[in-house]
Parts: structure tokens; C-alpha cells; sequence
């Protein structure tokens, strides 16, 4: 063989080596590229089901309410009054635990949802009492409405409707929309002191 054909066979195995050596690069790269997209997937489908997507926070536009049987009534009041309890001695990581996974999830911090609930609800730091007035779900009880009055120590009474959701085997708070509060009746005759 001559020189130049010796030349021309080597230089023909050189760019099928690095032809062969791009292609399984490529080839490697892809899977990787593949494998990765994959992860990423699986990752936000079990951040997703952690977190609770806030469309099952809400019951459908169209849904048709009806009186709650006595045991979810009870179990609806549970939820609220362990809440309400939890606000009463200021415990507010465990007034959180009775909110649905969406609602915890979109709260920073105990310190923030603390705050948020002596700012905008702070007829629940003075809480006394509560009167509930009805709960309604739908029906497959996947979803509940709660209204009831919450009583202030010095009087004034807040209408206030939950929303509740069955979620993780229990009813969860997934809204809370008070309306404004009255303030306390005043007594016709004035007590005396001492019979206070």
C-alpha cells in the first residue's frame, strides 16, 4: 500500500473514532438529560400530593349543601373548638395543625400565621365562648360549611363560616370568613359593682 492511501485509511479510522465518540456522547447525554426530567418529574408530583393542590380545598361552584349528620356535626365542632382551644392558651403551632395541607404549606412560619391570626382574627385572642349555628356538607361529605358566633370576654360577637374539608381521615380548615362584629348589647340597668 502506498503512503497516501496508509494516510487517507487512518485519517478515515480517526473520524470514525470521534464520529463513534460523538454519538455515544450524545447518547449519554440524552439519558442523562432523560434521567434528570424524570427526577424532576417524580419530585413535583411528591411535593405536589405533600402539599395539597388547593383546588380540593374548595368544593365545586355548583355544590348542593345539605344538614350535616349528627356524627360529622360533632366531628366538624371538634376540629373548630380544638383550634379555638389552641388560640385560647397560644398555641398557635397547634391551631395551625387544623388547617388543611394547602393552608400550612402557604404559611412561612408558626411566628407569621401567629400574627395573621391576631391581626385580621383578633376576636379569636379574645375568644370566650362559641355558638354554633349550623353545618352543612355535600354529598359525598367531602365537604363542610360551619357557621357559628364567637363570643368576645367583654361581648361583642363575630358571625364567622368555616370551610372545612375531609382530609387525611378528619375535617381540616381550609377558610375561615368572619363577618364584622357587633358590638357587646348594652344592659338596660345598669349592675352595681358589687354584684359583679
Amino acid at each position: 500500500m502506498s503512503r497516501a492511501r496508509i494516510n487517507n485509511h487512518r485519517k478515515l479510522e480517526g473520524r470514525q473514532v470521534v464520529t463513534a465518540l460523538g454519538i455515544l456522547l450524545l447518547t449519554f447525554g440524552l439519558l442523562g438529560w432523560q434521567w434528570q426530567a424524570f427526577n424532576q418529574r417524580n419530585a413535583a408530583a411528591i411535593t405536589e400530593s405533600q402539599a395539597g393542590d388547593p383546588r380540593e380545598d374548595a368544593p365545586p361552584p355548583n355544590t348542593h349543601w345539605h344538614e350535616a349528620p349528627k356524627g360529622v356535626r360533632l366531628a366538624v365542632a371538634g376540629s373548630i373548638r380544638g383550634q379555638l382551644r389552641a388560640f385560647d392558651s397560644g398555641q398557635y403551632e397547634a391551631g395551625l395543625e387544623y388547617h388543611t395541607r394547602t393552608v400550612r404549606q402557604g404559611m412561612a412560619s408558626t411566628e407569621n400565621y401567629r400574627q395573621l391570626i391576631q391581626v385580621r382574627y383578633p376576636f379569636f385572642a379574645r375568644h370566650k365562648r362559641e355558638t354554633f349555628r349550623f353545618v352543612n356538607t355535600d354529598k359525598e361529605r367531602r365537604f363542610a360549611n360551619a357557621g357559628l358566633s364567637i363570643i368576645t370576654v367583654d361581648g361583642a360577637v363575630t358571625e364567622v363560616v368555616y370551610q372545612l374539608v375531609f382530609q387525611d381521615k378528619q375535617w381540616l380548615i381550609s377558610a375561615i370568613a368572619p363577618r364584622s362584629p357587633q358590638p357587646p348589647s348594652t344592659p338596660r340597668k345598669a349592675k352595681p359593682l358589687a354584684a359583679m
